[in-house]
């Protein structure tokens, strides 16, 4: 983000003893953990046979079929997602006494996420990247 920033003439400013700087960025970045649950549930009445079930004088059952119905087991599987967001504002454009902070660009990326480290980084600066192409009007006066 800092090269894409530094092409379009802007400079980033570490020191706080400086005056305010025209424009400042926040980055967010959000790993959320995703997790599904499959239960086994029972095909009622059967395959489409109809409602044949019946009281034996031992048993419950279907005929031809033997006692209960056929459960399957649970499972479940999980997954990570994760999105990158940044906005950029002008420090001077903020109304502190409704808190309202005036956005000029927002930018978010999702679903990047890899399979290691070099995927996930390749997958950000590529975003990142892209999001810049899509907005050439960001640009330092």
């Amino acid at each position: 983000m800092e090269r894409n920033f530094d092409a379009r003439g802007y400079e980033r400013i570490t020191d706080t003893t400086l005056p305010e700087p025209d424009v400042m960025v926040v980055v967010t970045a959000i790993k959320i953990k995703n997790y599904q649950v499959y239960g086994g549930y029972p095909w009622y009445p059967y395959w489409g046979w109809g409602w044949g079930w019946y009281k034996s004088t031992n048993y419950y059952g279907y005929p031809g079929y033997g006692w209960g119905y056929p459960y399957y087991p649970s499972y479940v599987t999980s997954y990570e997602t994760g999105t990158v967001v940044w906005d950029m504002f002008d420090p001077d454009n903020v109304d502190e006494e409704e808190e309202i902070i005036y956005v000029e660009w927002t930018g978010a990326i999702n679903g990047v996420l890899g399979s290691s480290v070099s995927s996930t980084e390749d997958r950000i600066t590529t975003g990142i990247n892209q999001a810049f192409v899509q907005s050439p009007y960001i640009q330092s006066e």
